[in-house]
């Protein structure tokens, strides 16, 4: 999506898009020459590139876009190491497009995360999870998205 159009302002389709229960799931790209383009991960974007974009930059973002919309289920990893997950929130995730991991050892969390693709690692906020998150922090391999519970 390109942010600055003549038309209508792209900060506030995002803005829609996302906070919208029935679009927030739209992968966007924002294309831009805004200096403020990182702005787009921030609200939500699933990448940002600055103009002007070279044919090798655009291709990478096709790839990308390519290899996302071929994923048809997700990685979800619990780290539960207190058992503070109920079978409410497992049941919740509870999807035929979700493979659900539930793991106790931070160790083996962290290892798993920077083994393969995780989507979503959901864990408490505790010492615990501090270090699990010193540990993402350093990593090549990251979750999509990291959720405290």
């Amino acid at each position: 999506m390109e942010i600055k159009r003549p038309d209508i302002d792209g900060w506030k389709v995002l803005g829609h898009l996302k906070y919208n229960l029935a679009t927030r799931h739209i992968p966007v790209h924002v294309v831009s020459t805004s200096d403020q383009y990182e702005l787009g991960i921030r609200k939500g974007a699933v990448s940002a590139i600055s103009k002007p974009i070279d044919r090798e930059s655009l291709d990478r973002l096709f790839v990308a876009m390519k290899e996302r919309s071929a994923v048809t289920s997700r990685e979800v990893v619990l780290l539960d190491g207190a058992g503070t997950f109920d079978g409410h929130l497992k049941r919740m995730l509870d999807a035929p497009e979700v493979r659900l991991n539930t793991i106790a050892d931070p160790k083996e969390f962290s290892s798993l995360t920077e083994s393969r693709h995780v989507d979503v690692a959901v864990m408490t906020l505790d010492g615990k999870s501090a270090k699990v998150v010193d540990r993402l922090a350093k990593a090549e391999r990251r979750p999509g998205s990291v959720i405290f519970y």
